[in-house]
């Protein structure tokens, strides 16, 4: 059969090959039984490697709507709730206190990319970073454990001690660090210890957006706080606030470091 999958939109090619896919079992262009085409000849047609074919196919196999069938190929096992007219079940949806709008404004396509923490891939010393990474992968291989430490690697504690300590002048050794999965799992787990529902946070306004959204989650009572050449404005800041949410080494998004008096 002929499949013609346009492969428009964001996101990187496997996320739009596979929402392309559910899109053809959506509107009637794939019916339940019907082959697919083998992966090798769709990844010729539409100029994709093989490997990504695989991987969205072996998606749909994994959510129900396809089937392997060795010898035979793949088929349409069953089409997707929408179509098949279900209702979806009560409950299943976040709670009323969770955001659930972009944490990044509309996230439409821009002609330029002012996101914060984006890396400009072709500047990446690709050969290197494999070269590490495989190097990682190898020194791993001696380990035995299942799980490691749950404060984190302490070689990487104590590298980070000695860099705080050096260049932040912070008094701290390693069993005072937690190492997280990134910025917003170190604010989550900050927001569950130290925050109450209905308790105050203060905010930089301008700020960081995905912050905004954990305190909110928290169920905190947020309060905006304006910046100005200095920093945020620390005389602006409620006398309630259990927490302050600041970025003083390099303000985000505007850039400018905290003064020390404000410090």
């Amino acid at each position: 059969m002929q499949l013609h999958l346009p492969l428009n939109g964001e996101g990187p090619l496997r996320s739009r090959l596979y929402r392309d896919l559910r899109n053809a079992l959506l509107d009637g262009r794939l019916q339940r039984g019907e082959r697919l085409p083998p992966s090798r000849t769709l990844a010729g047609e539409l100029g994709l490697s093989r490997q990504l074919v695989v991987e969205a196919y072996e998606r749909l196999v994994a959510e129900g709507f396809l089937v392997s069938r060795p010898g035979s190929g793949t088929f349409v096992e069953r089409l997707p709730p929408e179509r098949e007219g279900a209702v979806t079940p009560v409950g299943v949806k976040p709670g009323a206190h969770w955001p659930m709008r972009p944490l990044w404004g509309d996230m439409l396509a821009r002609r330029y990319n002012f996101a914060g923490g984006v890396t400009e891939r072709s500047q990446l010393p690709w050969q290197a970073w494999r070269r590490c990474m495989q190097q990682a992968m190898r020194d791993e291989q001696g380990e035995s454990r299942l799980y490691g430490d749950p404060q984190g690697d302490p070689r990487l504690r104590r590298g980070l001690a000695d860099y705080l300590g050096f260049s932040r002048g912070l008094p701290c050794d390693s069993e005072q660090l937690l190492i997280t999965q990134g910025a917003q799992q170190g604010l989550d787990l900050l927001a569950r210890v130290r925050l109450a529902p209905g308790e105050v946070v203060a905010l930089e306004e301008p700020g960081y957006p995905p912050a905004r959204s954990v305190f909110e989650a928290a169920g905190a009572r947020l309060v905006s706080v304006p910046v100005d050449e200095q920093g945020i404005c620390v005389d602006r800041i409620p006398h309630d606030a259990r927490l302050v949410y600041v970025t003083p080494s390099h303000q985000f998004p505007l850039g400018m470091p905290m003064s020390l008096p404000r410090r």
